[in-house]
């Protein structure tokens, strides 16, 4: 029996390639790893709907941590853990913003939603990490704005 209990892989840069797909060997020693009685957590800083595409190959993984910890799920106690941006910061951050970068686009994670108040433009997709195929952030109100208290904030400068 190991004395290795988990260990925890990081997507980028880790399991997936330059390519962003997942070598064989990388999910045979995955898989060994789990074979032998160690947990396989997977810690990224993605959302859930662009992290949960490559765990597919891992149907064993447990535990998720996507946004670098700010939500946690628990596949087997069937829970989640969430640490959201508290309301008051969101909105400090969005009149900092506003007040000192007022061309920028600010879009909101909260949960496994996206959210923005001005649409991205194609051209703009790539500062945004959005492929061809990716869904593009919901457009909202600034009161709907307002109102979150996301997992995390993204600006991008146009």
């Amino acid at each position: 029996m190991s004395t290795i209990k988990a260990i925890v892989l990081d997507l980028d840069g880790t399991l997936l390639g330059s390519d962003k797909s997942i070598s064989p060997r990388n999910v045979q020693a995955v898989k060994r790893c789990f074979d032998s009685g160690i947990h396989i957590i997977i810690a990224t800083a993605r959302p859930p709907r662009a992290a949960n595409q490559f765990v597919k190959q891992f149907p064993f993984v447990d535990y998720m941590i996507y946004y670098n910890g700010a939500l946690v799920t628990c596949k087997s106690k069937q829970n989640e853990r969430h640490i959201p941006i508290p309301l008051e910061i969101n909105q400090q951050i969005n009149t900092f913003i506003e007040l000192n970068m007022p061309q920028s686009i600010i879009s909101y994670e909260v949960n496994d939603s996206w959210y923005t108040r001005k649409p991205i433009l194609d051209s703009q997709c790539t500062q945004f990490g959005i492929r061809p195929n990716d869904l593009k952030p919901q457009v909202v109100d600034q009161h709907y704005i307002d109102s979150l208290s996301p997992t995390k904030n993204i600006s991008s400068r146009l």
